[in-house]
């Protein structure tokens, strides 16, 4: 594999992991019960890990099941892959600072797969909710123009 083609599945990847992380804080803004513009103000800041903290706490108090075991156990695991693509990934060693190559040409693909199959299930989960209060959301929008 070639740096050029390292770096373009890198990027690919790291997009993917922002757009669960977007995913998660719109989510996050529906279900919370300080409105849609508060709880996005809430999280927009906070990393992977922080949102679904917040999401076991909303879980409790509100008596609802936001995303299944499974699905945390892959968020967290997600979690921790985005944290050594974004951080380690050129100085662990996964890359050959030599040759400029990564050592383990495999190691980008699985992640790809994992991060696109999270996506749909992150929106099946934010579009569930999103359905059961669109009325709130935009009124609450609507009203927030003026």
């Amino acid at each position: 594999m070639t740096l050029e083609k390292y770096r373009v599945l890198h990027s690919t990847l790291i997009e993917q992991y922002q757009m669960i992380e977007f995913d998660l804080e719109g989510l996050y803004a529906v279900v919370s019960n300080e409105g849609f513009i508060a709880g996005l103000a809430e999280v927009e800041n906070d990393s992977m890990g922080r949102i679904l903290k917040d999401f076991k706490i909303l879980e409790k108090e509100q008596n609802v099941e936001i995303f299944s075991d499974d699905d945390y156990q892959k968020l967290r695991e997600i979690c921790e892959r985005r944290n050594f693509w974004c951080h380690e990934c050129y100085t662990k060693d996964s890359y050959n600072k030599e040759t400029k190559t990564p050592k383990n040409e495999n190691l980008l693909i699985p992640d790809i797969c994992t991060a696109k199959e999270m996506i749909k299930r992150v929106r099946e989960v934010k579009d569930r909710f999103f359905e059961s209060g669109r009325e709130r959301i935009v009124n609450e929008l609507w009203n927030n123009l003026s």
